[in-house]
């Protein structure tokens, strides 16, 4: 075998082992931490660089070789040669200009072709990074790897798996699919990976595809494909054929259609994304960034992926509308809007590739984001970029839509990137003052990597210096604290002393209480008695009272009746009076009668004895009226005595009458006094109670307290062991913190000797 042959043979192996390579670095550059970079990323630099060299050199060697070698193509490959040297002397910003067809014959076709993929390759690596303010979305190597692990779950470690990949050239397929090999590899050897074919994402390939792999592959379990929209043509396949093959798919992105193959058994598992959430926050942020200068922590924002399986489906989906439903989580991630200072109207623009499944979420967050902020007087347009799926998303359709809104002075756009030749319409647009955000997808740059790398280590070394101020503060604070801790102990201890005396003061005045409760008690029982005696003495007072007022009204009547008794004895005596008068006559006339009885003789004896008759009647009359006289006299010194007393005894009477009304009166303010008394006694017994049950509680907290006093005192010196040992990590943590910046500033050192911008060229 000539050398030229035995060179061509190895030359394409090696071209893909270099292509590999420098994949497997890319992936690797974005996931290991800062300590850990500078040596490894050199070293995986180095190696693809080397295996970048390893390529050229067999390639200039076959051509050396070829009879048809061509001036143009050993050009080409001095410009390579010269680009490899420079890039691995660290200028990472260097390019080789393209070959253009015109530039090669057909004889050459095949090897400029393989010339034009190793400088695709080359640039693709150093090509100038994306100047975007940052991108949202899942991190797609992530994707890959939950991919893997849930593979894995299904198979039991153990089965034979196809990946169907959209196309080779979108990133975000690659990465999905290398995270779900690499993991994989790494965790699950027994789970084979068949093969991986490109689907170039149109329903029509895959239906075409699968029958011919299911006929190749006849023990495959699981199909991974990488995109969520071409599934539902496999499972068209899949669900006629069924009954003769095992296959299922794995998939990406919740929506009607992959739900429906997922309850029939045709789809297992769905990574799903937050699509509403990738517009909205890259709007959101775009709005931040014009009105508050908003800065991103990471240029990178990775949203959480979920996994949707027939066991948990509807947690994110909803049945009744037949639409995405998402959790607390996903809305956990909604960015925020700044309030709004200015009220300059602004006008953002979104670039959707289609308004189909997944991008259909894409476009209501949009949406969502659109009402959000029209609030702030703020006017988002929706365009959608899509001329067919042979040009899906790529910079035929994506650049026109961010040059149009450019050009019609759109404050901010947002977009997403599956070509990475958007990526220099998108650094016009930042270049002309318009900012940019990204969403669901964007190409992995090595340059880019290490711009982030620069970024991170000027934060580094600011908060290295932040983190070392902060140790040393900490140590005084620990001392600080230290001291304190120790004064609180001691006041703890002092602060047992105090509970315990007081705990005994307490016995003491709940025995006081019992002897307080014991004498009010009795004491409420007397005036429970007194208030029962009043109360009769109340009743006395009140029947004598109307006594009293009875004897008054009778005393007053015979009052009245002697008067009205002795105004007829003044009568009796005027009849008197004149029965006296009478008598008198009445004696004369019979003296007269004697004297002329006597004259008269004879005849005159029997009037001298009727004469004699009425003398002495009339003298008997006379007698008789001066006994009543006398008689009537002493019955009226008697009534008037009478009269006389019966008036002071009515005097008498109204007096005790008004003192029995004035102690009645004073019983009954008594007895409402002893009534208020009764409810205040029952009151301070109920206090005396609640003083009671008050210290009996805060006897039981004053011995909680005791208890827990004991236990702070092992807490805290618990605490100083700790704080002891906090002031040595934090010594350590100083140490730590310079040594960083000293890492940090070598660092920057090394990262200097690296080219990362083009170099200006002067004009002639």
């Amino acid at each position: 075998m000539s050398q030229s042959k035995l060179d061509g043979k190895l030359l394409l192996p090696l071209f893909l082992c270099a292509l590999m390579l420098t994949f497997f670095s890319l992936i690797i550059l974005s996931f290991i931490t800062f300590l850990q970079t500078v040596l490894i990323k050199m070293i995986l630099i180095l190696i693809s660089t080397l295996s970048w060299l390893a390529v050229l050199y067999y390639y200039k060697k076959y051509f050396t070789h070829t009879e048809d070698k061509a001036p143009l193509m050993e050009q080409k490959l001095e410009e390579i040669a010269t680009a490899l040297s420079e890039f691995g002397a660290g200028n990472l910003a260097v390019s080789v200009a393209p070959f253009l067809k015109r530039q090669y014959s057909t004889e050459n076709k095949v090897q400029a072709e393989l010339i034009s993929n190793i400088l695709s390759e080359i640039n693709s690596i150093t090509a100038v990074p994306s100047k975007r303010l940052c991108f949202t979305g899942n991190n797609s190597y992530q994707e890959g790897q939950i991919v893997g692990k849930h593979i894995a779950q299904a198979l039991d470690g153990t089965g034979q798996i196809l990946i169907i990949i959209t196309m080779f050239t979108q990133v975000n397929h690659v990465l999905r699919c290398k995270g779900c090999v690499n993991f994989l590899k790494d965790h699950f050897p027994n789970i084979k990976v068949l093969g991986i074919v490109e689907g170039q994402g149109i329903r029509s390939v895959v239906k075409e595809l699968i029958p011919g792999l299911l006929e190749q592959y006849p023990t495959v379990d699981l199909i991974y494909m990488t995109d969520g929209f071409t599934p539902f043509a496999a499972c068209q396949v899949l669900e006629k054929v069924q009954q003769k093959y095992k296959a299922r798919i794995v998939t990406h992105d919740i929506h009607d259609e992959n739900i429906a193959n997922l309850k029939k058994g045709l789809i297992t598992i769905i990574i799903g994304q937050n699509a509403v959430a990738q517009t909205y926050n890259s709007l959101v942020h775009l709005y931040n960034k014009i009105e508050a200068d908003w800065k991103p922590v990471s240029r990178k924002l990775n949203l959480t992926p979920v996994v949707c399986t027939l066991e948990n489906y509807r947690e994110y989906w909803d049945e009744s509308k037949q639409a995405r439903k998402l959790t607390d989580h996903e809305y956990s991630e909604f960015a925020v809007p700044v309030e709004r200072k200015s009220n300059k109207p602004l006008k953002l623009g979104l670039i959707i590739p289609d308004d189909y499944n997944v991008f259909a979420l894409n476009k209501q967050g949009g949406e969502d984001a659109a009402r959000k902020l029209a609030f702030k007087n703020v006017k988002v347009d929706i365009v959608k970029a899509f001329k067919g799926y042979d040009i899906f998303g790529q910079v035929e359709v994506i650049a026109p839509a961010i040059q149009k809104m450019v050009k019609e002075g759109y404050h901010g756009i947002a977009t997403c990137v599956f070509d990475p030749r958007i990526v220099p319409e998108i650094n016009k647009a930042v270049d002309a003052g318009v900012p940019v955000t990204t969403y669901i997808a964007e190409p992995l740059n090595l340059r880019e990597l290490i711009l982030n790398i620069a970024d991170n280590i000027d934060i580094l070394t600011n908060e290295s210096q932040d983190l070392a101020t902060a140790a040393d503060e900490s140590d005084r604070a620990n001392t600080q604290i230290t001291s304190a801790i120790t004064k609180i102990q001691s006041g703890i201890e002092s602060q047992e002393d105090k509970v315990t005396a007081t705990n005994l003061t307490l016995e003491e005045l709940n025995q006081s209480i019992g002897n307080i409760n014991d004498v009010i008690k009795r004491f409420t029982d007397s005036i429970l008695n007194i208030t029962q005696e009043s109360q009769q003495g109340m009743g006395a007072i009140t029947k004598s009272n109307q006594s009293a007022e009875t004897l008054q009204q009778s005393i007053t009547r015979i009052n009245e009746s002697i008067t009205n008794l002795n105004e007829r004895f003044a009568k009796i005596s005027t009849i008197i009076k004149t029965i006296e008068d009478f008598a008198d006559n009445t004696n004369v006339l019979a003296i007269n009668a004697s004297i002329q009885a006597a004259t008269a003789g004879e005849a005159g004896k029997g009037f001298a004895v009727v004469a004699q008759e009425v003398r002495e009647l009339a003298g008997q009359s006379a007698a008789a009226v001066e006994n009543i006289r006398q008689i009537i006299n002493e019955i009226l010194k008697s009534m008037q005595y009478v009269v006389k007393e019966s008036k002071n005894n009515i005097g008498e009477v109204a007096n005790n009458l008004e003192r029995a009304y004035k102690a009645k009166d004073s019983f009954e303010n008594i007895s409402a006094l002893l009534m208020n008394s009764k409810e205040e006694i029952q009151a301070i017994i109920q206090v005396m109670e609640k003083i009671n049950d008050t210290s009996q509680i805060v006897k039981k907290t004053m011995g909680d307290v005791k208890s827990f006093n004991k236990d702070n005192v092992s807490s805290i010196q618990e605490i100083t062991s700790s704080i002891k040992e906090i002031e040595v990590q934090g010594k350590e943590l100083s140490r730590t913190a310079v040594a960083l910046l000293d890492m940090a500033k070598n660092q920057d050192l090394l990262l200097a000797q690296l080219t990362l911008e083009e170099e200006k060229k002067e004009s002639g």
